[in-house]
């Protein structure tokens, strides 16, 4: 692993999240590093950026392929109250990324969140968003992990289980990161003070909008458990309601297909 070092960028000082942001150029995880905080250097908000990762993983300690040219980050959140409750500002931060890829691709019809983790252009995974807690005594500790392909190429040797795409694909150009990353940092610490707001039924609407095969009848995998909903809106609480089998039902984790 390379040195990790503080850097600064022109996010501004009065931020909540990225107050305090480090950069290494390889890494195992962000997240991983971040969660076991070996050192005591990463405080609550801080954010670790990475150009690549030898170990990135996504749900159920599937492989990222973290190849440089993409955004790779995590952000640590210590001291967490109520997880079921902050489970909303991770749907939130979801919604920042979508809204944030929508703006640079001027495309405000193809993108959609699958849910819980993913975020989609057209049928292909663009972003994908990985949450890991720490339970310790009263103390939670979470990371929030996001990985955007911006200008990463895919080789035909990987086996992905959903097909990716790039930023650059759909642009046809490529994109300054860190550019991309600090506005992203600025549209997270706004959902964070409207999560703190308790808005988040504000958002709902767009959400809703935003579900990826909303309405149609879809793979839902749980607990090793593979099940046929129909995704239908988010809940108050951040949860997703479906319909299974005529009924509504709520789920909190999942994995649809």
């Amino acid at each position: 692993m390379n040195k990790v070092e503080k850097i600064r960028l022109k996010s501004h000082n009065e931020l909540t999240v990225g107050r305090n942001i480090y950069y290494c150029k390889k890494i195992s995880s962000t997240n991983t590093v971040m969660l076991e905080n070996k050192d005591g250097l990463f405080s609550s908000g801080d954010i670790l950026i990475a150009d690549t990762q030898t170990d990135g993983v996504g749900r159920y300690n599937r492989k990222w392929h973290s190849e440089k040219g993409g955004l790779y980050f995590s952000i640590l959140f210590q001291q967490i109250d109520d997880l079921q409750k902050f489970y909303r500002f991770i749907v939130l931060i979801a919604l920042a990324v979508k809204e944030e890829l929508e703006k640079l691709t001027n495309d405000f019809a193809n993108l959609t969140i699958k849910w819980p983790n993913d975020i989609y252009y057209k049928d292909k995974k663009i972003c994908g968003i990985l949450t890991q807690t720490k339970i310790k005594g009263e103390n939670i500790k979470v990371v929030i992990g996001i990985g955007i392909n911006i200008n990463n190429s895919f080789s035909k040797e990987n086996i992905f289980r959903n097909p990716p795409i790039a930023l650059k694909e759909i642009v046809y150009k490529r994109s300054n990161i860190f550019n991309i990353f600090q506005s992203l940092n600025n549209k997270i610490n706004y959902y964070y003070d409207e999560y703190n707001k308790d808005n988040f039924h504000k958002y709902l609407l767009r959400l809703n909008k935003s579900i990826y095969n909303r309405n149609k009848k879809i793979k839902f995998t749980k607990d090793g458990k593979t099940i046929f909903v129909r995704p239908l809106e988010f809940a108050q609480n951040g949860y997703l309601i479906c319909e299974v089998n005529g009924k509504k039902e709520l789920f909190s984790i999942g994995e649809i297909e």
